[in-house]
């Protein structure tokens, strides 16, 4: 509880001093900008088109607001409250607390500007949930995996290997089905048994909410049995 409770105020530090140097007014503007350009129409929103444009703009501004703040969390006044009882694990966990609230307080606004400016056809709260629950998941893991890359967490040999174990995961986007064929059998079953081992933990975040309402799959369903 005290890691958990000092990362938690050291995540409200964080985000203080994020607003403070004026860093996230950007996140502000690019919510706006993508709110104008993808939203302000007179056209009627699906809920399929809100999710798959706001998921893309989201995670864009993930790992920009991600990075920015694990640059300042590696700043050397970082090491200073390390050494003042502020122990490294609440460090790290609070700057990967304070990246996503950030981001959820700006998927949060182009939620609520969507919903005052055009919106959504058939699209109640707990709808907007189960769909947002995805999504949610998807930053959690884009800000924990920038997390474990940043220089001050994990040495070089580690972080390789984590990017190692991500292009394992995604392989079967990366590589194309001949490329794949075109492997030796023996290769071909081992690369197919890690991609399946370690994709396993995405397969939640990779669910949009298109196949979510259009398969009726056993997340939505609880999602919805939930919010009910």
């Amino acid at each position: 509880m005290t890691i958990m409770r000092q990362a938690f105020e050291y995540a409200l530090f964080t985000i203080a001093e994020y607003a403070r140097s004026g860093r996230i007014l950007l996140e502000i503007i690019l919510t706006v900008v993508c709110l104008v350009i993808f939203f302000r129409s007179n056209t009627t929103l699906s809920a399929e088109y809100f999710f798959s444009i706001s998921a893309s703009c989201t995670l864009l501004l993930c790992a920009y607001s991600a990075s920015t703040i694990l640059a300042i969390g590696d700043r050397p006044q970082g090491y200073v409250l390390i050494a003042h009882g502020l122990s490294r694990k609440a460090y790290v966990l609070g700057l990967w607390l304070a990246s996503i609230i950030v981001v959820f307080s700006a998927y949060g606004l182009l939620s609520a500007g969507v919903a005052l400016i055009n919106p959504v056809e058939g699209l109640d709260m707990r709808g907007w949930f189960a769909g947002t629950l995805p999504l949610a998941l998807n930053i959690m893991l884009l800000a924990a995996l920038l997390t474990l890359l940043a220089p001050f967490v994990l040495r070089m040999v580690w972080r390789l290997i984590m990017l190692a174990i991500v292009a394992i995961a995604f392989s079967g986007n990366l590589l194309s089905g001949p490329t794949i064929a075109s492997l030796p059998t023996p290769l071909a079953a081992t690369l197919d048994v890690l991609r399946t081992i370690f994709s396993t933990p995405l397969l939640p975040a990779s669910v949009s909410y298109t196949h979510l309402r259009a398969h009726e799959t056993d997340s939505y369903l609880v999602c919805r049995l939930l919010l009910e």
